[in-house]
């Protein structure tokens, strides 16, 4: 996945007290466990990246700097939109008008699997 850094935030496990960043990347949160990264993950600084997700929770396990973390043009900012954010705003489209045909009476049998 690629994007722009745009805030991070520091923490302390409740659990074991141990410290992570979590970055907010195309208006998602990720954590970052690994110390060997704090020092890479700053506000604007544009990273393509590998996640693990775990439940609700999703954590950066590499990433690595574009651009010798310039900051992409606007442009490219709109290109770096990675394709699962413009895949799940279309499911989560396509839930809607399926919840608003169910609620409206609609019989769904005849309605395709819009996200299989």
């Amino acid at each position: 996945m690629r994007g722009t850094i745009e805030k991070v935030y520091e923490n302390t496990s409740r659990s074991k007290g141990q410290r992570y960043l979590t970055a907010e990347i195309g208006g998602e949160r990720y954590n970052v466990w690994d110390e060997a990264l704090f020092d890479t993950v700053k506000p604007g600084v544009a990273i393509d990246f590998q996640v693990r997700r775990n439940g609700k929770y999703a954590s950066i396990t590499s990433l690595t700097l574009l651009d010798n973390g310039a900051l992409p043009t606007p442009g490219e900012q709109d290109f770096l939109r990675d394709a699962e954010y413009r895949h799940r705003e279309i499911r989560r489209m396509s839930c809607l008008g399926a919840a608003s045909r169910l609620v409206n009476g609609h019989d769904m049998s005849s309605v395709d699997d819009p996200v299989g």
